[in-house]
């Protein structure tokens, strides 16, 4: 009975959603440019130069780990409450004679993603947010 209540509730397509999201967003994130050395005319030195990314591609990124981030936590939690769930009605229906333990390890690997996710997703917007400012303070 616990098997059978598993497969219907443990849903892993919004796990690989999210993997697939992220995934993309981290292949647009490697199109960023790269520092390079310019000549610096007034000083006559090379100074390195890291110019800014392209801004859809940045929003783009931003929106795709936004997303990710929300399917990794409806992924993490409906994982969780469903192993919980499971847990408690193999308990329950055996009158105790029989428990069920949620594995730590699946639970800490399920929220350790969202959590990385999150954070590449708060790191973008704060950059998408800073260049915007940093362009509205030059735009003179």
């Amino acid at each position: 009975m616990g098997a059978h209540f598993k497969d219907d509730v443990v849903f892993p397509g919004l796990l690989i959603g999210g993997i697939g999201l992220s995934l993309l967003a981290f292949l647009g994130l490697a199109t960023f440019p790269r520092w390079h050395e310019e000549h610096d005319f007034a000083t006559g030195s090379d100074i390195d130069v890291e110019p800014f990314p392209s801004r859809p591609v940045s929003h783009l990124c931003m929106f795709l780990l936004g997303m990710a981030s929300l399917f990794f936590l409806t992924g993490a939690m409906w994982q969780h409450v469903a192993a919980a769930s499971a847990a408690s009605m193999v308990s329950t229906t055996t009158q105790g004679y029989l428990s069920g333990h949620i594995g730590p390890a699946a639970m800490a690997l399920a929220w350790t993603s969202f959590l990385l996710v999150a954070i590449a997703f708060a790191g973008l917007t704060a950059m998408v947010l800073s260049i915007a400012i940093l362009g509205r303070l030059t735009d003179d």
